[in-house]
């Protein structure tokens, strides 16, 4: 028996694959034997895939992101700066917002505020990524509607995590 679990699209597709080249193969032998196969395939809630928008200035901790998650089965769709976030916002719905504090045209905590203000954004999470960490800062976000802030430098296995559990 072959228990395979499948979590990320692109192993899903995989293993269907996999899965109808070991019956094709199974099917198609003439080798006059007969062959058994017990295939037991468990798969992961079949769902799109969860829509993030990242918005930081740093084109290098945007590309860290993007990597990050999507290697966790994310789709990132990226923001150079707020006002670029805010208008991402507004023509596509995101599951989560993951973004920075000190940034041009829109620091971190008027993108929230504003992300707050369209609809359906009311209760989505959103998570600053930031080097800032004095205590003034964090209760900012809180106040404008931050769910959580994660400290740069980040570890990929920490904002995985967090990640995880904010889109349950």
């Amino acid at each position: 028996m072959l228990c395979v679990p499948l979590c990320t699209e692109q192993l899903y597709r995989f293993y269907n694959s996999l899965l109808l080249a070991m019956l094709w193969n199974c099917f198609s032998a003439n080798d006059g034997k007969k062959k058994e196969w017990s295939l037991l395939i468990i798969l992961c809630e079949e769902r799109e895939m969860r829509k993030i928008l990242a918005v930081d200035d740093s084109a290098s901790i945007r590309q860290m992101v993007s990597f990050t998650l999507q290697s966790a089965g994310y789709e990132v769709v990226d923001a150079v700066d707020g006002q670029d976030g805010l208008a991402k916002a507004g023509k596509n719905k995101f599951d989560m917002i993951i973004t920075d504090l000190n940034m041009p045209n829109l620091d971190g905590i008027q993108l929230i505020t504003a992300v707050r203000q369209l609809p359906g954004y009311t209760f989505i999470p959103i998570l600053m990524l930031t080097t800032e960490s004095q205590a003034e800062k964090k209760d900012a976000g809180r106040k404008a509607g931050a769910t959580g802030w994660i400290v740069k430098p980040f570890n990929a296995e920490q904002l995985t995590a967090v990640l995880r559990k904010l889109l349950r």
